[in-house]
């Protein structure tokens, strides 16, 4: 399980026309667009007794209003995953991202705790880096979190969102 931003399928349109040329350029496994997110917290997996205090945990999180541009394309050779990310992470993000991970540490989920790095990974097990001349920006006005579940099938994973905060007062 991980908590995400979760684009609507507007954003998930745009994000597919900007990145999948470059993700297929890469090689590798490009991600379905139905699985394109921003992970805020990865969880792993939660016992089902222990649902309704997550989600009581994550609902309590304000969700700010706030905008991001996914500007710029990385290869992580540590995964072999192409990623879009940021060039200058919103401060909006970061907060929300560290108030998300403070809320679940408190009432003892399993947190990262290594530094937050958003992303948007578009293919997996990319052999190197592409050329990324000429790569569109996304700007993604965030509008919605989502709790979502993975599940894993012989041809990759499959995501589920649980439940979804949404601000409304865009």
């Amino acid at each position: 399980m991980f908590v995400a931003l979760w684009p609507d399928d507007a954003v998930r349109s745009e994000m597919q026309a900007a990145f999948a040329p470059v993700a297929a350029a890469a090689g590798g496994r490009p991600v379905p667009d139905s699985n394109l997110h921003l992970t805020l917290e990865f969880l792993g997996s939660v016992d089902e007794q222990r649902r309704e205090d997550l989600v009581t945990a994550i609902a309590a999180v304000p969700v700010p209003a706030f905008s991001v541009e996914l500007d710029r394309i990385e290869y992580w050779p540590m995964v072999s995953a192409l990623v879009a990310t940021p060039r200058t992470p919103p401060a909006e993000l970061v907060t929300l991202q560290a108030a998300l991970r403070a809320a679940l540490a408190a009432r003892d989920f399993r947190v990262d705790v290594r530094p937050f790095r958003p992303h948007v990974t578009l293919a997996h097990a990319v052999a190197g880096r592409p050329a990324t001349n000429g790569v569109a920006q996304v700007g993604w006005h965030v509008n919605a979190i989502a709790l979502v579940e993975s599940f894993k099938f012989a041809d990759g994973s499959r995501y589920r969102p649980l439940a979804r905060w949404v601000k409304s007062n865009f």
